[in-house]
């Protein structure tokens, strides 16, 4: 047993401590109510020492054996945080057909609009958030494809949102989007924003069935993204070849192969869109998958941020006359970075800091 699970139980006695100690100080009106309605966690109210005792769990095991301290990081770096919806959101889906999808033996909630009859079947986009993200971080989008009179797909998908689950990698988010492109499927296009990008690739290059592709603020390659896990976690970068081959030897793909390996295997047409203020994942990565592509258009926004480009109307309607151009990504452009942009020449370029823990993925 590990040190950071010896110490839990303790912790979480302490927050029960410190609550009750929250809720004498509301009853004598020296706090106000408010203060009890924040949830007190171990992981949130004592993040250092949480950090600290990971950390020497991982020295520990990295002592005894390069493969089981592997092992161990990847069971952090696939545990994602459950990040509750807020009345406004479900109040906003109630308006979705809600269905469920089993996968692995564990539901994922899919949320669904279909357009009225009108003639033509409808054509379907499929909406697949990033990392610790939601469906519904999609909602101006998703009402700008209503109104153009897309069906929409939206999912939470495995261990987010709605969805069960605590675990899981972005092998296994793939194989649940070919699932989806069993049942909802084929869809127009496919919109990923964040590694939910790097995973409608890998589950295209898979035979998910779409005519297009759409990538917002994704990196371009998912070793690179480990890599960046390591580092933020202040861990030695000797952990990231073991804990690729697990990786490897799991599912048959090696994470450094997911990048540019990746996207030239593809031939439908793409769009990048990236943000030149996005700090998560920096805005060169868009252009490094615009050359992988065989045809792709790039458009980079300024001002927006990694989550940003989510809500802005420049991003939808480009996105718009992406689908509906018969047109785009027939001719293979490679011109200069700032000649896609819309920053002016004389801008100075952003100023990254370093990847936060709590961002372990894009």
């Amino acid at each position: 047993m590990l040190l950071y699970s010896l110490c839990y139980p303790l912790m979480w006695l302490a927050t029960l401590v410190q609550y009750n100690y929250y809720r004498v100080l509301v009853k004598f009106k020296r706090r106000p109510s408010l203060l009890l309605k924040v949830r007190i966690k171990p992981e949130t109210h004592y993040i250092r020492l949480c950090r600290a005792l990971r950390l020497a769990d991982l020295w520990l095991l990295e002592r005894c054996s390069l493969h089981l301290a592997a092992r161990y990081l990847l069971h952090l770096f696939e545990t994602t945080r459950y990040i509750s919806y807020k009345q406004m959101d479900h109040e906003y889906l109630a308006g979705f057909r809600q269905e469920t999808v089993c996968f692995q033996h564990q539901n994922v909630y899919v949320f669904r609009w279909v357009p009225p009859p009108a003639g033509a079947p409808a054509k379907t986009v499929l909406l697949v958030h990033g990392w610790e993200g939601r469906g519904i971080m999609f909602r101006p989008l998703c009402e700008a494809l209503k109104a153009q009179g897309y069906g929409v797909v939206m999912p939470d998908l495995l261990a987010h949102g709605l969805s069960e689950g605590k675990r899981v990698s972005n092998y296994e988010l793939a194989s649940l989007l070919i699932r989806l492109g069993q049942r909802y499927g084929p869809f127009c296009a496919v919109v990923g924003h964040s590694s939910g990008g790097l995973v409608c690739s890998l589950a295209l290059a898979q035979g998910l069935a779409a005519e297009r592709l759409v990538l917002l603020a994704s990196p371009d390659n998912f070793g690179k993204m480990i890599d960046r896990f390591l580092a933020g976690a202040s861990v030695s970068a000797s952990l990231a070849a073991p804990m690729k081959a697990i990786y490897a030897q799991r599912f048959g793909f090696h994470p450094d192969q997911v990048g540019e390996a990746l996207y030239r295997m593809l031939d439908c047409p793409a769009l990048i869109c990236h943000d030149w203020h996005d700090v998560r994942v920096h805005p060169e990565v868009a252009d490094e998958i615009h050359r992988a592509f065989a045809r792709s258009d790039v458009f980079y926004t300024r001002g927006l941020g990694h989550l940003g480009i989510l809500r802005s109307p420049q991003v939808h309607q480009r996105i718009l006359s992406f689908l509906s151009d018969a047109g785009v990504g027939t001719e293979r452009q490679i011109p200069p970075l700032i000649q896609h942009s819309i920053i002016p020449d004389d801008a100075d370029p952003p100023r990254y800091g370093p990847i936060p823990v709590a961002s372990k993925r894009a």
